[in-house]
């Protein structure tokens, strides 16, 4: 099973977005998945987490929103589902 990520290591991947680092230096430096980080940067462009002059997302709101894109994706449904034998 993978290991979950702190909030901390979120934060310090959003500082780093925030500073234009790209996704595959933030995986070498940290070891996080890039599929990880690219989700965290989607977050991050849709609730203005990478504008430099606002603090840093608070712990709290940042699971809320992992958790809630984490579920979207579990949601979504294929293409071939319609052909899946029940």
């Amino acid at each position: 099973m993978p290991r979950r990520r702190t909030v901390t290591e979120l934060q310090d991947i959003i500082a780093r977005l925030r500073k234009s680092h790209g996704i595959r230096g933030i995986h070498r430096a940290l070891g996080v998945h890039r599929t990880i980080i690219r989700t965290l940067r989607d977050i991050a462009q849709e609730e203005g987490w990478q504008n430099p002059t606002c603090p840093l997302p608070i712990e709290e709101h940042i699971q809320r929103r992992m958790r809630h894109s984490l579920t979207d994706k579990l949601q979504r449904s294929h293409p071939l589902d319609s052909y899946l034998m029940l």
